[in-house]
């Protein structure tokens, strides 16, 4: 942002910020998500994949002002 606009809004620093988590996936497992299991974390159950949710992906965006 122009620093003369800083300026008139009595703001000294500006810092925008955005990430993106879980955006994409690259395997050749034909389910939602090869790391899941429906039977929690039992080691006899592992890799069973029954109707699992997909890892969910998160946006996040913010600023930090300083006055």
């Amino acid at each position: 942002m122009p620093a003369k606009l800083l300026k008139n809004l009595k703001v000294q620093r500006l810092k925008i910020y955005g990430s993106v988590d879980n955006v994409y996936t690259f395997t050749n497992y034909p389910g939602y998500t090869p790391e899941t299991s429906s039977y929690g974390n039992g080691t006899t159950q592992l890799g069973v994949d029954y109707s699992t949710y997909p890892l969910s992906r998160r946006y996040t965006l913010g600023a930090n002002l300083t006055f």
